[in-house]
């Protein structure tokens, strides 16, 4: 890699770099290197994703703008995408908590059957759309009745859903219950009757069956 030297003294824009390559892919390598430099410390840092960019420019000068400018974009947006992650891992217990706090347990009772009801006709919907599917793309039949279980849930949709109703005086507590009720059990009941009758047979990759051996494949992209 070429050489880089950060101007102190140059007034006329946030930071100046003097930026040297033996050649050009060099001085590309070497401007990243610089750039890289004044967002992280790269001591800090260590290679866990390869990229490729493809950019094209009728100029040298403007090459090199346009690939400077997309390392500052891919550093942005993967801040933003974690802070986004984090956010969501935090206060996502916080609105299951609020939304099952207001359930209510005289409801669950009194309303049983209703619930049933409602969790029976949410699994024959969810069954209609996506078993066909499976049999489409020639699941395996175990593989794609336990497929179709798993798919068979709507927590987050239909929980968000619930608690907009009852916020906005659309629903009453009473149905709010029953709805959300019917909401978390299908996403219970499925995936215990998924993982108790309908789960896959796995082969580790590399086994033998049958005097035939399996070969693991391992293919490689950048993104």
């Amino acid at each position: 890699m070429g050489r880089y030297e950060f101007l102190e003294d140059v007034a006329l824009a946030d930071c100046a770099v003097e930026i040297e390559g033996r050649s050009l892919d060099d001085l590309f390598e070497t401007a990243a290197a610089a750039i890289a430099r004044l967002m992280v410390d790269p001591a800090t840092l260590t290679i866990t994703v390869e990229r490729t960019i493809t950019l094209e420019a009728a100029e040298l000068d403007m090459l090199l703008y346009d690939w400077l400018s997309e390392m500052i974009f891919l550093k942005d947006r993967e801040l933003m995408h974690r802070v986004r992650v984090i956010a969501f891992t935090i206060l996502t217990p916080f609105y299951f908590l609020k939304a099952g706090s207001l359930v209510r347990a005289d409801v669950l009772v009194a309303s049983a059957g209703v619930i049933l009801v409602y969790l029976a006709i949410k699994m024959v919907t969810k069954f209609v759309g996506i078993l066909p599917l499976t049999r489409f793309f020639r699941f395996d039949r175990r593989e794609g009745m336990y497929t179709t279980l798993l798919m068979s849930t709507g927590l987050t949709f239909g929980s968000i859903s619930a608690l907009f109703g009852l916020t906005n005086h659309i629903i009453d507590e009473r149905q709010y219950t029953i709805l959300l009720t019917a909401v978390i059990g299908s996403a219970v009941v499925p995936t215990l009757i998924a993982e108790r009758w309908f789960q896959p047979a796995f082969k580790p990759l590399g086994s033998s069956v049958g005097g035939e051996s399996e070969t693991a494949v391992t293919a490689r992209g950048d993104s």
